[in-house]
């Protein structure tokens, strides 16, 4: 639960920070990867912890950070 409450926490972090920004769009691509890079790490580390990381989870995460970007670039520059 320590650790969900955690990942809450940053994602509205990094939400709070997106909208701080409105029209920087390049300050809002990097706070995007990091958010990004901070789930594929948080996913992992969860899995580590439980023993069960394989290389399927792995890209899965990978994945969905790439599917998150890709979703929010699109909403960023074609608004």
């Amino acid at each position: 639960m320590k650790d969900i409450l955690q990942l809450f926490i940053v994602i509205w972090l990094a939400i709070f920070a997106y909208l701080l920004f409105p029209n920087q769009q390049l300050i809002r691509l990097f706070i995007l990867i990091t958010m990004t890079l901070v789930f594929i790490a948080w996913g992992l580390k969860q899995h580590i912890v439980n023993k069960t990381l394989s290389l399927n989870i792995i890209l899965e995460y990978c994945f969905l950070g790439l599917l998150g970007i890709a979703l929010v670039s699109f909403l960023l520059y074609y608004k």
